[in-house]
């Protein structure tokens, strides 16, 4: 410590090592986009100085913009209720939780109930963002919601010794933790003569809402500058983007939820080697993409959702600066079949400039390959894909589907029973909506009211709207979705009536069906009808699976309790139906993939009931179930087609 050496910023080569400085009200857009590089920066502060004075910053309650290694971070105050209330306004986040940056593995141990085989990875060099359960006093049932504005009434206690204000992560058992990763992350914990500052630290990637991260320092003041007091920056410029990883952990393992800093682009290994190059553009959600060359497929940093021009622009740059790294020219570009996707278009963009032809996969299929190429599994499958919405081939939205193949095609063999998406995309946030439509098609608009108004789905008027547009068959669309299945049921049990974030409503039936687990389970199994079967397809009993919960909850049976009948008897009926599709085809492998299997609570019991019945279970782990992970299954789609290709022309 007495060296003149010790906490030299950031290390002592003074030709090429970089420099903090701040950058605060006295650097204007303009001083910036002038700039070469981040190096030629405006007047702040610098090294300690800079480091102190942004230390000061979080301490007293504010926010603070921080480069890191493959973007920005807004950080504040975890501990502070003020100050993380204040964040969310400012990002326009109300509910989503923040991640929290934690000073060592003690204040981990303090915090959160810590799996041994979470310690390597927390403390290794990939220092994801880990999901882990959250100390609790108790962790009560839900009460009856009827705001449709998505606010969940509990009575969540933590332990009287957090020091996490309740506002990072609302109503969710589990905690986003990551450790100190860089050099500026470990002094803003610990910096010698300077005072004490919090030791839980908000750490959220810093973006505009559906922007990607922000990466350089033109990027934080236009972007950034609102949303907070001081923006820390370094002279070290970031030539890809990469937020930070998020996992869940399965079985004691890694579950991917987003790929990204630490482990992309590390190569996930082909099973057999080709002679081809291909690029999958992903999807259109949480995208990322995926190149391959020589057997070996390499995913990108996560870049964000694509309705944002922003996200497509960062795509664009991405793919072009990473075949150039990689050293890859693709032979084919694959993109998803869904006509207005802005990944489509850009897949088309590439595949033209680059002069190669591109080729469209199907959404969940491209699903059910991603989780075969992750277990290097080349043979025949019957893909479980369940997610929120995908293009399917006769116009509907697909997301509940049964799927028979292999990488070069599939079958739909069958799906969730379809239900009417009545309301577009407002439906896909509002959950009571779906669930109106499902109850209103079953029993007609005026039991469907009754219903409704006890049940608190919508008002009188939004019920009224649903039932003309159901009527007139206007701004309908026939739909398979899961995901807007397990919104409606969260509706109906008056959990969540609508989301402010993608999963919200889901998520909260989850948790609820895992605490009805951990209180010991009082309800009888579903004794309903399971599936229906016809010479072509079948289809799981979902819509009868909704009436009857609609009917208990209105008999006020325990609502966590129902969250939990309807999980078991969904994993039932998927069970049941690979069974029936076995004595079809003989298959005995399934793969798990898509959105909802995020959901570990269905996870484990579909893949229990599997195993318990002889399937063999392939499962996603280093790589997204999400539609982070789909960009894999499009290059190992796009590699098949070529091969098939050669092999027709011999």
């Amino acid at each position: 410590m007495n060296s003149r050496r010790y906490h030299a910023q950031s290390v002592c080569c003074n030709d090429c090592g970089p420099e903090l400085y701040t950058l605060m009200g006295g650097a204007s857009e303009s001083d910036v986009q002038g700039m070469g590089t981040d190096s030629e920066r405006p007047e702040g502060a610098y090294g300690a100085a800079a480091l102190i004075a942004t230390r000061a910053v979080i301490r007293n309650g504010g926010i603070a913009a921080i480069k890191g290694i493959g973007g920005f971070h807004l950080c504040c105050d975890a501990g502070s209720e003020a100050a993380v209330q204040r964040l969310r306004r400012l990002k326009a986040r109300p509910m989503k939780p923040f991640a929290v940056m934690m000073r060592d593995l003690e204040v981990v141990g303090r915090e959160c109930i810590l799996e041994p085989e979470m310690e390597p990875l927390l403390t290794g060099p990939q220092k994801p963002i880990i999901l882990i359960p959250r100390r609790r006093d108790s962790a009560d049932s839900a009460e009856p919601d009827s705001n449709i504005n998505g606010e969940l009434k509990t009575n969540i206690q933590i332990r009287h010794n957090s020091r996490i204000a309740a506002s990072v992560a609302p109503d969710n058992p589990n905690l986003g933790v990551m450790l100190p990763y860089t050099p500026v992350h470990m002094l803003l914990f610990d910096y010698p003569d300077d005072e004490p500052i919090s030791d839980v630290l908000v750490m959220t990637s810093g973006n505009p809402s559906g922007a990607p991260i922000c990466m350089n320092d033109e990027e934080a003041l236009k972007y950034l500058s609102p949303m907070c007091d001081i923006i820390l920056s370094n002279s070290r410029d970031i030539r890809i983007r990469a937020d930070d990883t998020v996992m869940a952990f399965y079985r004691s393992k890694p579950y991917m939820i987003r790929r990204s800093r630490g482990y992309s682009p590390l190569p996930i290994v082909a099973k057999s080697e080709s002679s081809h190059a291909v690029l999958g553009i992903g999807g259109e959600l949480k995208n990322t993409f995926c190149l391959g060359d020589k057997g070996l497929y390499y995913p990108s940093p996560y870049i964000g959702d694509m309705a944002d021009m922003r996200s497509v622009r960062a795509l664009d740059a991405a793919t072009t600066r990473m075949e150039r790294l990689l050293e890859i020219k693709p032979d084919i570009v694959v993109g998803d079949m869904h006509p207005g996707y802005n990944t489509s278009e850009m897949a088309r963009v590439i595949a033209e400039r680059e002069g190669v032809p591109v080729m469209e996969i199907q959404h969940h299929h491209a699903h059910m390959v991603s989780c075969m190429a992750e277990n290097e599994y080349e043979g025949t499958a019957l893909g479980v894909t369940f997610d929120g919405t995908g293009y399917g081939p006769d116009g509907t939205i697909w997301g509940g589907e049964f799927l028979l193949g292999d990488e070069s095609g599939y079958e739909r063999v069958g799906s969730i029973a379809p239900f009417i998406h009545a309301g577009g995309d407002i439906a896909s946030r509002e959950g009571w909506r779906i669930a109106y439509s499902m109850i209103s098609t079953a029993l007609g608009s005026e039991a469907a009211n009754r219903i409704g108004e006890t049940l608190g789905l919508g008002d009188e008027k939004g019920r009224q709207s649903i039932d003309f547009m159901l009527g007139n068959s206007i701004n309908t669309v026939k739909s398979t979705s899961a995901g807007r299945l397990f919104d409606a049921v969260s509706a109906v049990l008056g959990i969540k009536s609508a989301s402010t974030f993608e999963g919200e409503a889901s998520m909260a039936l989850q948790f609820a069906a895992e605490r009805a687990e951990a209180q010991g389970i009082s309800l009888a199994p579903y004794e309903g009808r399971l599936m229906n079967i016809d010479e072509e397809q079948f289809e799981l009993c979902t819509d009868t699976l909704l009436m009857e919960l609609a009917t208990r909850s209105l008999a006020d049976q325990d609502t966590d309790q129902l969250a939990y009948f309807f999980h078991k008897a969904l994993a039932d009926m998927i069970v049941i139906a690979c069974c029936y599709q076995r004595t079809r085809c003989d298959v005995n492998v399934v793969a798990l993939s898509g959105g909802v299997f995020q959901n570990l609570l269905l996870l484990r019991l579909v893949d229990d009931g599997l195993e318990r019945e002889g399937f063999k279970v392939l499962k996603h782990g280093v790589v997204p179930t999400n539609d982070g992970g789909i960009a894999l299954g499009q290059a190992a789609a796009g590699i098949a087609a070529l091969r098939d290709e050669e092999q027709n022309e011999e």
